[in-house]
Formats: C-alpha cells, structure tokens, sequence
C-alpha cells in the first residue's frame, strides 16, 4: 500500500520541543480574531486604537481598523513559521528562541488589542 500525496505521513511534524509555544502562538491568534470580530460588533463607530498618539484627532480610527490586529497576526505567524521551516535544519536552539518570541509577540499583540477594548468599554 502505497501512501497517497494528502496522507497524514506527508504532513510536516513539529518538534515536540517547541510544541507549547507553537500552539500558545495559534491560540493567541484565534483569540485575537475572535475578540476583534466580536468586538466590531458592539463598538461604537469610532476607536482609540492609536491611543498613544498625542493629538486625540489621531488617535481615533474607524472600527474595522480591529480587522488589523487578526489580519497582521495571521501574516505573522505565517511568516514565522515558514522561517521555522528553514530554522529546523540549523539549530534547535535557534529553533527554540524563534518559537518563543512568535509566542510572546502573539500575546503582546493580544493584550494590546484588549487594552484597546477595554478603555472604549
């Protein structure tokens, strides 16, 4: 029996040593899409995302600018993790250190996006 091209066998295996961060790095992201497209919807028109700007008028954006945060951490992630492909044959410490920072800027780029929900609360 031969195995067919779509067959789990084919399917690139992740280390079980970055195991944890890889998926801390997928849930991050499905929270962050989750959150913002819940959100759109009982937002009021108008939101502080650049709230660290100092003129309040720029401050201020249309809501489907949360559609950034899911978009730009799915970019990411798929970024990092074709890197991750290349990483795999170099170094596993190298491996390590990449896995975890994908992970960290993941929950970053959540808690940011819940500071951002909770002050127009």
């Amino acid at each position: 029996m031969t195995a067919s091209p779509t067959s789990l066998k084919n399917i690139p295996v992740v280390p079980k040593s970055i195991k944890k961060s890889v998926l801390v790095s997928w849930i991050a992201m499905f929270v962050i899409a989750l959150v913002s497209t819940i959100y759109y919807f009982i937002a009021q028109p108008e939101l502080p995302i650049f709230y660290s700007l100092a003129q309040r008028k720029d401050q201020i954006v249309q809501k489907e600018y949360l559609f950034l945060f899911p978009t730009i951490s799915l970019l990411m992630n798929l970024l990092h993790f074709q890197i991750i492909k290349v990483l795999k044959k170099y170094s596993s410490l190298m491996l390590k250190l990449f896995v975890f920072t994908t992970a960290f800027l993941q929950i970053i780029f959540l808690l940011s996006l819940l500071r951002i929900v909770m002050i127009t609360i």
